[in-house]
């Protein structure tokens, strides 16, 4: 017979005979071993009550920047990628001979050269007019003359100055439109999914892939208002996890909302939960059960660590 068969019949004799069933087999049936305490307690709140749904610090889904077709795509799904790692490429041929073309203007100098020289020659003949002037060997007005020459050339020469700095300018530009063909990770994480293949022609804003930051995890809680004030953010607090993991957590309180959503009687708070080793997933659900911060020892870590992996059938 099972002990809570045991125990439903001790209670029918009990209330018989007006016999007390023993604390100590009331005690082995108060919860079970996946469940987390409910000893009663001023830190204690409604364990059921108020839950939070973990999730991804970051998730994003890169889409294509324009209409074109995708080239190549670099990552797996569930691959790890760093921040500013080339995810996929679209077709930049047309684009890179632009900027070839753009590079060769902008380095070129023979359009300074020329009015260099120009403007070099303008000085020498005005200031042998300028010489014969004073010899009266040439009138004013081929003095007036070779001075005009002059200033054309240097109009020229700045001309030449600011047409090559246009052309780094254009050459820089032409740089960043072909780095808006490359789609890069906007920070460090994992792949989740892609929604194309290479070879494909992608509209304008079509998904391409998308990714996540599994570490740390975020979870948003929302707690009843007779604990606010009751928590300090930059502690570490214990949540329970659900199923699949059905354990205990340390999670790092980084944020308590200082506005309250009256219609629920409740504030958000929210956690952090490190996950460098990648072993705990999202999507789960946790609780809090206790307002008493936990300790924050490598022991308790190691303990943590240990206990994340979830349970299997």
């Amino acid at each position: 017979m099972s002990t809570s068969s045991k125990l439903a019949i001790t209670i029918l004799f009990a209330g018989l005979f007006g016999i007390t069933p023993s604390n100590k087999l009331l005690a082995q049936n108060s919860y079970s071993y996946d469940s987390p305490p409910t000893t009663q307690s001023p830190n204690r709140i409604a364990y059921e009550k108020y839950e939070g749904v973990v999730i991804p610090s970051q998730q994003v889904k890169l889409i294509a920047p324009f209409q074109g077709v995708l080239k190549e795509i670099d990552v797996k799904e569930g691959q790890k990628i760093d921040e500013g790692q080339k995810l996929a490429l679209m077709d930049d041929r047309v684009q890179s001979f632009l900027v070839q073309v753009a590079k060769q203007q902008a380095e070129s100098d023979a359009t300074i050269e020329r009015a260099k020289a120009a403007l070099d020659e303008a000085e020498l003949v005005y200031n042998q007019t300028n010489e014969m002037v004073t010899r009266h060997a040439a009138s004013n007005f081929e003095e007036q003359r070779a001075k005009v020459v002059l200033e054309q050339a240097k109009a020229d020469y700045d001309l030449a100055l600011e047409n090559k700095a246009q052309m780094q300018t254009q050459y820089e530009l032409e740089l960043e439109r072909l780095a808006e063909y490359r789609i890069e990770a906007p920070f460090n994480g994992q792949v989740i999914r892609l929604h194309t293949e290479a070879g494909s022609t992608l509209a304008d804003n079509e998904p391409v892939v998308s990714i996540a930051s599994l570490d740390p995890l975020k979870v948003n809680m929302y707690l009843p208002i007779e604990v606010f004030g009751k928590l300090n953010e930059g502690k570490t607090y214990n949540l329970y996890a659900d199923k699949p993991i059905n354990t205990n957590l340390n999670a790092k309180l980084t944020h308590i909302d200082p506005i309250i959503d009256s219609a629920s009687q409740t504030f958000r708070c929210v956690f952090e939960i490190q996950n460098s080793d990648y072993k705990l997933p999202a999507g789960f659900t946790v609780h809090m059960a206790n307002l008493e911060p936990a300790p924050n020892t490598a022991q308790a870590q190691a303990l943590q660590a240990e206990d994340v992996t979830p349970n299997t059938p």
